[in-house]
């Protein structure tokens, strides 16, 4: 029997899975893997004992898995792919693919290749294909030109709200949690760790916002924001896939934020209906690392494949 071996790697978790291509014999999770946040020793520690664990939950020994996936955030970095490499190939036999974390969840989301996925966890990114294969992408780019709507342009507007607001005749909820948390007295001392190398994590931010969101007015209105700047990203999205939509569009979501801020997510889909009447959200949770075991899974198949073609 072939085992595979997934794992949706993001900003703030990591997860895997083993499986036999029928069901999940594992799933673990972890810390972050994220190299420029953790370190190259800590994220290798992280990946290999998720892997070790994972396979003992199976009850599988690691020369028997025949092809793995790991989406990690920042793929598009050499330095990150050539490390993720180099551990699980110690880690794990078969084939070993590595992509985007995106690219996992939207595996996982859209299995037939056609809709729309929108991400929102630390970073952001607004996914799409169309049965013709064509594809399109909005966002996704870093949080310092791109990330709209993601935990780490929540926490970014919030330090803005509270820079704007940080008199006492002005100061609200928002504006005081952002001066605790970062355990601030002045606007001046805000203003000094926002600008600080290396930079404060502003996605640490977004949970505090989260809570505010309950009773603080600037709270919901960021929270809010967020879901329109995402709409933004899914609509140009379907506008490049989609011009003029026959059908209903399915439109997926997923990530810390997505997940977590009912007001976010009702704010995104508010918006994308105005914007394009034909979408058509679906709530039901997205699983990426699943989607990592199906890339997993096709890996094996196409190597199968290329074999039976090389033997004729």
């Amino acid at each position: 029997m072939a085992f595979f071996l997934g794992i949706d790697a993001g900003g703030t978790h990591t997860r895997c899975a083993v499986g036999d291509g029928s069901k999940v014999l594992a799933r673990v999770s972890g810390s972050s893997i994220k190299l420029h946040r953790v370190g190259r020793e800590a994220a290798t520690e992280t990946l290999a004992s998720l892997v070790r664990l994972a396979l003992g939950q199976a009850g599988i020994e690691k020369h028997r898995i025949v092809a793995s996936c790991i989406g990690i955030a920042g793929v598009s970095d050499p330095d990150v792919e050539r490390w993720a490499r180099h551990v699980m190939t110690k880690e794990v036999s078969g084939d070993v693919q590595i992509v985007g974390d995106q690219t996992v969840a939207f595996e996982a989301a859209c299995p037939t290749g056609d809709g729309v996925l929108a991400i929102a966890g630390t970073g952001s990114i607004v996914m799409g294909r169309a049965r013709s294969g064509d594809t399109a992408r909005a966002g996704g780019w870093g949080p310092v030109a791109s990330d709209q709507g993601s935990a780490g342009w929540i926490g970014r507007r919030a330090v803005e709200h509270a820079l704007r607001y940080s008199s006492q005749r002005t100061s609200d909820a928002l504006a005081k949690m952002v001066f605790h948390e970062w355990d601030a007295a002045s606007p001046e001392e805000i203003a000094r760790k926002s600008l600080a190398h290396p930079q404060p994590d502003f996605a640490l931010l977004f949970p505090e916002v989260l809570h505010l969101g309950e009773k603080d007015s600037s709270a919901r209105l960021l929270l809010a924001q967020a879901g329109q700047e995402l709409a933004k990203d899914v609509l140009a999205v379907i506008r490049q896939l989609w011009p003029k939509p026959k059908t209903p569009i399915l439109l997926r979501f997923c990530g810390g934020v997505l997940d977590h801020s009912a007001i976010t997510r009702e704010s995104m889909v508010e918006a994308v209906s105005k914007g394009c009447g034909r979408s058509s959200p679906d709530p039901t949770p997205v699983d990426p690392v699943l989607g990592a075991l199906r890339l997993a899974e096709k890996t094996a198949a196409s190597q199968m494949e290329k074999r039976k073609t090389t033997q004729r």
